[in-house]
């Protein structure tokens, strides 16, 4: 028996004995099981893992703690099963966004938990201390995706899970955070492989902290709500000396976005949403520090800029039908080695990703949904991700997802 597998078996004892030995009424025991058929073209040639006839992308075990007397609350969230990203520089479905096997919008490391943390809630503030989902761009429940595969690739850049402590504001219809954390909740940003890319959530391969700020501003209407929001993103990853794969590299993200949504006295069409975000990302082995002076020609501060807007139409209250359409800047860290050869110049720097997504969901009852998505990319240099020049990368699917 693995440690890994030692550990969630500990932990499940752990939540049976607690629910029983504590006051039940302090404490809410809830969970997701999601599977289902999924067809992932760029991963032709990997032995036939292209097509999964049905695979199980997530299995989670939450509990929460609350007490009316009390501002102190506590979340954990345990995953037997999760269908992450992976990264392994030798292996050929684990290599980045663009070609892996793995389906999660998050990745959870060594350890197979998601939150794990304290929250205390003042008035009009609160603040979050332990292994949370970062609070930079929106929040996994308010976004209108379900996995990596039907959303946009900024939004999977931007999120991830840390270790940290995060402070949050309300003020009349403004809310502002900001944080400070540990840990590295994507591994393969920039392609950084320092320390053999041995990093997670709960360890960071730099001693520079992580920083988030976010600040939003909510209009509430009798049938609509209107959300801008923005936010700013600020670590290093690597350490110094190193390579273009080892070294120091950037983390910098900022974006602006708006979020509508509006619910129609219809009995047919029960609600709509529209949601627009643009992001800027700054990677790459940055130009300042030991590298700069150590790898100037490889050191370069890239910035990568994108914008993607998603559509939302609800009809009866259960059938909802999702696209979304994303440009994004190709250039990253594999591109300025392979393709731009550290020329700054080079037309790399002005090619686009397109991504045409469709979803449609269904909502049997409160406890189960049926989903399916279809995604169409176009990007140039697909050879960089070991993707050979024929191979088509449409991805589609159809998964059932159960929560209790």
């Amino acid at each position: 028996m693995t440690g890994r597998q030692l550990f969630t078996g500990g932990v499940f004892w752990a939540l049976g004995a607690t629910a029983h030995a504590l006051q039940t009424d302090l404490f809410k025991l809830y969970g997701e099981v999601t599977g289902g058929f999924i067809s992932d073209e760029a991963l032709t040639n990997t032995s036939g893992r292209e097509t999964q006839i049905w695979k199980m992308t997530q299995v989670l075990v939450g509990l929460t703690y609350t007490a009316d007397d009390s501002a102190w609350s506590a979340r954990i969230e345990w995953l037997p099963l999760s269908d992450d990203l992976c990264f392994e520089r030798e292996n050929a479905t684990c290599g980045d966004y663009y070609k892996n096997i793995g389906t999660s919008l998050l990745y959870f490391g060594e350890h197979p938990v998601r939150e794990a943390a304290a929250l205390y809630q003042g008035d009009g503030w609160s603040v979050d201390i332990g292994r949370i989902i970062n609070p930079y761009g929106l929040s996994l429940d308010e976004a209108p995706y379900r996995h990596r595969h039907d959303a946009p690739h900024a939004y999977y850049i931007d999120k991830e899970l840390v270790s940290g402590v995060n402070l949050e504001t309300q003020l009349a219809r403004w809310t502002a955070s900001i944080g400070v954390f540990g840990g590295r909740g994507d591994p393969g940003s920039s392609y950084n492989y320092y320390m053999d890319g041995q990093a997670d959530p709960n360890v960071k391969d730099n001693n520079t902290p992580l920083f988030e700020a976010t600040l939003a501003y909510r209009r509430l209407g009798k049938r609509s709500t209107q959300t801008l929001y923005g936010g700013y993103h600020h670590t290093k990853t690597g350490s110094a000396p190193g390579s273009l794969y080892s070294g120091k590299h950037n983390d910098e993200r900022s974006q602006v976005g708006l979020d509508l949504t509006y619910s129609p006295t219809s009995s047919l069409i029960t609600g709509s949403r529209l949601l627009a975000q643009y992001s800027q990302y700054t990677l790459g082995l940055t130009t300042k520090g030991e590298q700069g002076r150590s790898t100037p020609i490889q050191s370069r501060d890239l910035v990568k800029r994108g914008v993607f807007i998603t559509g939302v139409v609800e009809f009866s209250s259960r059938l909802e039908i999702a696209y979304t359409y994303e440009e994004l800047d190709r250039i990253d860290t594999l591109v300025w080695d392979r393709v731009a050869n550290f020329d700054p110049s080079h037309p790399a720097f002005d090619s686009l990703e397109r991504n045409h997504i469709l979803s449609i969901a269904y909502r049997l009852n409160r406890n189960v949904e049926f989903s399916a998505f279809y995604r169409q990319s176009d990007f140039d240099y697909a050879f960089v991700s070991d993707i050979k020049p024929e191979t088509d990368t449409d991805k589609a699917g159809f998964l059932v997802h159960f929560q209790f």
